[in-house]
């Protein structure tokens, strides 16, 4: 999952950044360590997300806008724009709604990115079809 972090040019004045100072909401400190982590994500959530992507690049295809897919579906602006930006997990129901929008059918999309999701992972996290 991607996380944004945006610091103005203005939150903190030059010389507390010159010595490493970075602001935490609204106090300045100076960071020990920084790392970065690996989440691991359950399947359905990983598949979820590759379906949101893979909606998202067929109505850039499709010359689309979010707003006359948003209009279409019967949904907000603002909901179609989170579900892009994976702030929001849609339903199947507002899935079902914006690919209708979009006159494409959900199910292959969903498969496809099943066999992404198998393709890309490692052979220790390749789960066995049944």
């Amino acid at each position: 999952m991607r996380r944004r972090l945006r610091i103005s040019a203005n939150a903190f004045d030059k010389n507390a950044h010159d010595c490493g100072i970075v602001p935490i909401g609204t106090y300045l400190v100076k960071p020990v360590l920084l790392y970065a982590y690996h989440v691991s994500q359950s399947k359905p959530e990983i598949i979820g997300w590759a379906v949101v992507r893979l909606v998202r690049d067929k109505r850039i295809a499709l010359g689309l806008s979010m707003n006359a897919v948003a209009k279409r579906a019967g949904l907000s602006h603002t909901m179609i724009s989170r579900v892009e930006r994976e702030l929001r997990h849609p339903t199947l129901e507002a899935l079902l709604r914006i690919t209708t929008a979009m006159n494409v059918e959900l199910w292959p999309i969903m498969r496809e990115a099943e066999k992404t999701q198998a393709s890309q992972a490692s052979p220790r996290e390749r789960i066995p079809n049944s």
